[in-house]
């Protein structure tokens, strides 16, 4: 934890490439979503396929958030 504050603090950009960025935005911007969804996917795959109950969870708190934000920018409009 101190390494990662320390980073935070003293330097100013770390270098990523670009598919990893685009993803890490995906996942921070989706995280909330990600929460409140996933107690409705893991517990039922969580058993016979972890994996694929993670990335599940993943993909609906994902399309949760697209599908709020979509619907806010269109309520916003009206």
């Amino acid at each position: 934890m101190f390494v990662g504050l320390a980073l935070l603090i003293w330097v100013p950009t770390l270098p990523s490439l670009s598919p990893i960025s685009a993803l890490a935005g995906v996942l921070a911007s989706g995280s909330l979503y990600i929460y409140l969804t996933h107690y409705q996917v893991y517990p039922y795959l969580q058993e016979d396929f972890p994996l694929t109950a993670l990335f599940a969870s993943l993909a609906v708190g994902i399309g949760y958030a697209a599908v709020v934000t979509r619907v806010t920018r269109t309520v916003r409009w009206l």
